[in-house]
Order: structure tokens, then sequence, then C-alpha cells
């Protein structure tokens, strides 16, 4: 609770001396953090989008105009029940590993779309990529049940891990 209102008091006094940018960072910070001491294991897909552009709020003032962000979100996919935190750590690997180390501008692409009973989440980056060596251990490390968390692309593995054990094997 502390934490939370100091945020408060931080964000108010940004917007007080003309900090706008850094209110509205400050504000999303204190979005994550609320979102992520609140309990509960699933929300609706609109809430996760929240806490998705919250990052990206705060990745902006970072990076400034080099990320462009372009949503093709289905209005039927918003209220379905999704992980916490499923979106966000595969937007920030996009960024941290796609679009960070490229020299010029990126944009990042999002969509969330129904495909028969299935809920279809897209991240793209026009980005750096990954070399194909690389793609293929990871994919590897990924259909690998019971594999021990890699030192690198945690984010990935985290989210394919808790996809695993609440949805099963079809996922």
């Amino acid at each position: 609770h502390f934490l939370y209102n100091a945020l408060e008091a931080i964000q108010s006094a940004a917007l007080l001396h003309g900090g706008a940018k850094l209110a509205g960072a400050v504000g999303a910070l204190a979005t994550l953090f609320r979102y992520n001491v609140n309990g509960g294991e699933t929300v609706p897909l609109a809430q996760e989008l929240e806490i998705t552009r919250a990052y990206l709020t705060l990745q902006a003032l970072r990076f400034q105009d080099r990320i462009e962000v372009i949503e093709n979100i289905r209005d039927e996919a918003l209220p379905l029940s999704v992980m916490k935190l499923i979106l966000q750590p595969i937007v920030e690997n996009a960024v941290y590993h796609g679009l960070e180390p490229k020299l010029s501008a990126g944009t990042l692409y999002l969509s969330a779309r129904l495909e028969e009973n299935d809920l279809l989440l897209c991240v793209y980056d026009d980005g750096v990529g990954i070399p194909p060596d690389t793609l293929s251990r990871l994919r590897q490390a990924l259909r690998a049940s019971g594999q021990e968390r890699p030192d690198a692309h945690v984010g990935l593995w985290n989210v394919h891990h808790r996809i695993r054990l609440y949805y099963g094997e079809p996922y």
C-alpha cells in the first residue's frame, strides 16, 4: 500500500510541475504494481491489454518515438478470460530482444481474435530477429516438458509453461 501511495504522490508532483510524460509513466507503473499484487489467476483480456499498454507507456518514455504500436484486437475477444501476465511478458521480450537492439524505429503489432473455440494472441515486431539456430533451440526447449527454466528467454518459457499447466497439452 505504501509503494502505491508513494507512486501516486510522485505522479501528482510531476503533473504539478509540468511533467506530463513522467506523470503518465508513474501512473503506468502504479497500474502495473497494483495489477501484480491483486489476487486471482485470470482476468478479462481487456484488463490484460490495459496492463500491456501500461508497460508500453513506460517503454515510450525510454524509447521516445522509436516504437510504434499497432493493435488489431477483435471486440469479441475482450471479455474472454486469460491468465494474468500472459501477454505483457511476450511484449516485453519483443521490445527487449527485437526492437531495442534495432538502431532505427520499429513496429510492434498486437492482435487478438477467436478462431473456432480458441483465443489467438499474436505479438509481432520488425526488430533484429532471432538467429535460426537460437530459434530452433528455443522451440526444442519449449517442447520439452518438465525441463528446468533456461537462463535466457525466461519470460517466454514462463508463459509457455504456465499455459501448459493451466490449459493442458492441447496448447
